[in-house]
């Protein structure tokens, strides 16, 4: 029994190639049923294409509703910074 011919991928690594009337250079990618490896060695190295696996889909999880956060609509300041010294007065307390 035959094996089905399936187009493979080579790239060139050294020299040109003719195949099917193209001219194909250093570092082209050749796409054929032939194989070049073989064929040639050490002018051609084999790209493999290894299809990617499916992707994980995560179940359907109902998400929490989003919970409201009241903010303060004024902020208040200190006068004083917590951190920085009382200031004394200088001189004579006065008497009005």
């Amino acid at each position: 029994m035959a094996k089905p011919n399936k187009t493979r991928k080579f790239k060139a690594i050294r020299g040109k190639h003719d195949e099917a009337g193209v001219t194909y250079g250093r570092g082209e990618i050749v796409e054929t049923e032939n194989d070049l490896v073989a064929m040639f060695p050490n002018r051609f190295e084999e790209i493999v294409v290894t299809e990617a696996p499916a992707p994980v889909v995560a179940p359907d999880v109902q998400a929490e509703p989003l919970v409201e956060v009241e903010t303060a609509t004024e902020t208040t300041l200190p006068t004083v910074a917590p951190d920085a010294p009382v200031k004394k007065q200088r001189g004579r307390p006065r008497n009005n």
